[in-house]
Parts: structure tokens; sequence; C-alpha cells
């Protein structure tokens, strides 16, 4: 069991005043957070697993662009259907 409290620092006989690894937190603040950011946030940091047929109707759609435009366009612009 790890021990928690002030500790003195070896060399000049200072006070150790470094919080526990456990202590150190990062992210939102709840009192700004509203809900539709931690949704978003949420749905951010889940990410679904590909489908085959997804997979097929992208490459599908890819082989098109590429023979009627000579170019071959990045995934998610094919998704947003972007130009």
């Amino acid at each position: 069991m790890a021990k928690v409290g002030l500790a003195l620092d070896d060399q000049n006989g200072d006070l150790y005043l470094e919080p526990p690894e456990a202590f150190l937190v990062t992210g939102v603040r709840l009192s700004r957070a509203t809900q539709s950011t931690l949704y978003k946030s949420i749905l951010e940091q889940k990410v679904p697993p590909e489908r085959a047929a997804s997979i097929l109707n992208l490459g599908i759609a890819k082989a098109c662009i590429e023979e009627l435009t000579n170019k071959s366009p990045m995934n998610h612009r094919i998704w947003t259907s972007e130009k």
C-alpha cells in the first residue's frame, strides 16, 4: 500500500509536495460541461467496428470515382459526399 502524505526531500530537507499520480486529473470541469458536450465526447471515444458491407461499398464507390475522375478520394470525403 502506498504511503500518502508529506515527505521530506532527502537532499535539502524541503517538503516534497508533489501529489500522487492518482490525484492528477485531466479533462473537462463538470461545472462547465453540458449534457451535449459530454455526449459528443462519449461518441468521439467510441469507434464502431467496420462492417464488411461498408468496406465493400466504400471500395465500389472509390473505384467508380477513380474511373471517372482519375483521382483517388479519401474515405471521409466519400462518407460526407464532399467534392
